[in-house]
């Protein structure tokens, strides 16, 4: 025959058990810290001449090992524009694809290229590493012939 004390013990240890249970749960995730930024890069954004969207021209923070992809992230953050991409899950840095930026996006074989310091870029913006004062272009249009 159990007690009323074996039931108010058993009921103290549930809610006991569940509220820490409850505060594990929920605690907050920690993020990593941001990267210190060790120098600025230059972003122009060359948007067609029949888009709605004017040309971008920012100085976007840069980490000692920044991609190209994570100043386009950085600049988001901040407001400066909005772009999609989509990536490959299974090598993703290596195979972002930037889709749109404000809108503007593959239409009729166009894409979004990117240029560095004026030299067209021949690999993916998820592993290109920056370094401070590098000039990013990114131009919408048909695909430069060096990589058809």
């Amino acid at each position: 025959m159990k007690t009323t004390t074996d039931f108010s013990f058993y009921f103290t240890s549930l809610t006991l058990f569940a509220a820490l249970c409850l505060t594990i749960g929920c605690a907050p995730t920690v993020d990593t810290p941001p990267k210190a930024d060790v120098g600025t890069v230059s972003l122009t954004i060359d948007f067609p001449d029949d888009s709605q969207s004017a040309d971008i021209d920012l100085q976007v923070g840069c980490a000692a090992d920044s991609t190209v992809f994570e100043i386009l992230q950085r600049a988001q953050k901040a407001g400066d524009f909005e772009f999609k991409h989509s990536s490959n899950v299974v090598q993703e840095s290596t195979s972002i694809f930037i889709k749109a930026i404000n809108g503007v996006g593959e239409a009729n074989d166009k894409y979004w290229t990117y240029y560095v310091n004026d030299e067209l870029a021949k690999e993916g913006c998820g592993t290109y590493l920056v370094k401070p004062d590098d000039k990013l272009r990114w131009v919408y249009g048909n695909p430069p012939a060096e990589l058809q």
